[in-house]
């Protein structure tokens, strides 16, 4: 009988262009499987995140779709312990195959809110030799389906409360990597100064999304406005309110839409830094801030888990955390309406 050839492994030194990324062993037992269906479907899902090591997926297929072959050859193939141990070799060898090309950028998605001082950390980081590419997007969707298709390698843009709904709504299975800042989200209004002269009935806009409409909320218990179910914590909705002795109408808006809502509703839950790229009202007018009342609110660099060890993440929040250009930013686009999350 015939043997199979086994011309599988295309490029010679896959391991010699960074750190190496090894296959997890349920993916190595389905390579040794009867029927190459299934891994290549398993291994297309597997390798989709990783650009870097794409052009040798089309290897990886071949060398399972040729074992697969020598199994059904198996009284042939197990003479052959030569054979035997040489495709051993090619699949240990494909089993670390580069994850992080130096010449790759690190692809970090964000929002308007925090691009500013990213932009500073990206320029910084290309003065150190760390290619970055800075992805922004205009909602609070897409960052998360991007960074769970691989098209981003890490979003700044969201607390743990938000990302966490988001992992339980979209089983998305992200991970936050880095603390960032916390940005003090406050209570504006137009017509008054003081919570004591808003009306009976007054209207109050705040945002829509289950986590920050629960910050909101908070916000309107901590300036005694309403009376919260006690431990809701972020998770309040408007059927925890216990007292509104000033019968307000809540009025749910994006939150990044909310500082449009300033000449029209009484009250308005605010975020400093939409509010000064909007340039309408000043964003350190609010009546009151919560500050670090709730440190779970810090904004996250976040990831997914197989990411944790690319160097070019550790080097860049090290940048984005510590350089003086990063933090000339942060002041600037934040004014003292932020404070860092992580331990100087």
């Amino acid at each position: 009988m015939k043997r199979p050839k086994y011309k599988a492994f295309v490029g010679e030194d896959l391991s010699a262009k960074g750190p190496l990324y090894a296959l997890k062993m349920h993916l190595l037992r389905d390579c040794f499987a009867d029927k190459s269906a299934p891994t290549k479907a398993l291994l297309s899902e597997h390798f989709r995140a990783f650009q870097s090591i794409s052009e040798h997926f089309r290897a990886f297929q071949s060398l399972c779709i040729t074992m697969s072959a020598a199994r059904r050859n198996e009284k042939n193939f197990l003479k052959d312990r030569t054979m035997t141990k040489t495709l051993f070799a090619l699949a240990l060898g494909l089993l670390t195959l580069t994850a992080y090309a130096d010449d790759k950028p690190l692809k970090v998605g964000t929002t308007a809110a925090f691009a500013i001082p990213l932009e500073a950390a990206v320029e910084e980081a290309g003065k150190q030799g760390l290619k970055v590419e800075l992805v922004e997007f205009t909602d609070w969707i897409a960052p998360n389906v991007s960074l769970a298709a691989g098209d981003i390698d890490v979003n700044y843009f969201q607390h743990i409360p938000f990302l966490t709904n988001a992992n339980e709504a979209a089983g998305f299975g992200l991970v936050p990597y880095a603390p960032g800042i916390i940005n003090n989200v406050g209570l504006y209004s137009k017509k008054y100064k003081s919570f004591d002269e808003l009306p009976t009935g007054a209207t109050v806009a705040i945002a829509n999304d289950p986590i920050n409409s629960g910050r909101g909320l908070q916000l309107l218990a901590k300036a005694g406005l309403i009376t919260l179910k006690q431990g809701v914590g972020y998770k309040a909705t408007e059927e925890d309110i216990t007292a509104n002795p000033k019968k307000l109408k809540l009025i749910q808006v994006e939150a990044v839409q909310l500082v449009r809502a300033y000449d029209d509703a009484d009250l308005v839950q605010g975020y400093p830094a939409y509010i000064r790229l909007a340039k309408t009202f000043p964003a350190d007018s609010a009546i009151l801030f919560d500050g670090m009342d709730h440190p779970e609110y810090v904004i996250q660099f976040v990831i997914k888990p197989e990411g944790k060890d690319d160097p070019r993440l550790a080097k860049f929040v090290d940048i984005y955390q510590h350089s003086p250009v990063v933090r000339a930013a942060l002041d600037k686009v934040n004014g003292k309406l932020y404070q860092v999350g992580w331990k100087e």
